[in-house]
């Protein structure tokens, strides 16, 4: 069974394709349960984009290590690097919050178990499935990432998401580019 892998950051934010996991779609949840007119809480942004940027880091490194082509390995580079410097601003725009919100210091359950998966892929069907959640989950981040920006519930958040769509497009198109290179 394959599986897919949410990655956002908030990018985030995130997929992995892995064959035998499956993790829900935070961002897709938690945007589908809005009305029209609804914010985005900040903490479930937070939150969402946090884990998202959390895993996009430790995912990223190990694409630096096991993946085959320069593209994949280039593009996890890219990940450690951009989604370091996308929480640092989403953290800092958390702790300025009133009253400040907590950014997330570890992943969750299900990130973990994700991380473990993707280690244990094996070398040969790496880079595709690699890209194949990181397709997916920059998808679900750009979709968080302008949600947020338009009828985020802080305007600090807000201004942080708006200011990070573009960065999450180009992920997005990067992952395309190479995931269309390796097919």
């Amino acid at each position: 069974m394959k599986a897919v892998l949410v990655l956002s950051a908030a990018a985030i934010m995130g997929a992995v394709a892995l064959a035998g996991c499956r993790r829900d779609s935070e961002p897709a949840q938690m945007l589908a349960s809005l009305a029209p007119t609804s914010q985005i809480d900040p903490a479930n942004y937070v939150q969402t984009a946090g884990q998202s940027g959390l895993f996009e880091v430790e995912a990223g490194k190990v694409a630096e290590k096991r993946a085959r082509s320069a593209e994949t390995r280039r593009f996890g580079r890219m990940m450690v690097r951009d989604h370091t410097d996308a929480n640092a601003r989403i953290r800092a725009a958390a702790a300025a919050s009133n009253p400040p919100i907590p950014f997330p210091t570890a992943l969750d359950p299900q990130h973990q178990e994700t991380l473990a998966a993707l280690r244990s892929v094996p070398r040969t069907e790496f880079d595709r499935q690699y890209m194949e959640g990181q397709v997916e989950g920059h998808r679900e981040a750009l979709e968080l990432q302008q949600s947020y920006g338009e009828s985020g519930g802080d305007p600090t958040l807000k201004a942080v998401a708006s200011e990070l769509t573009p960065i999450v497009r180009h992920h997005l198109d990067e992952a395309q580019t190479i995931l269309s290179n390796l097919r």
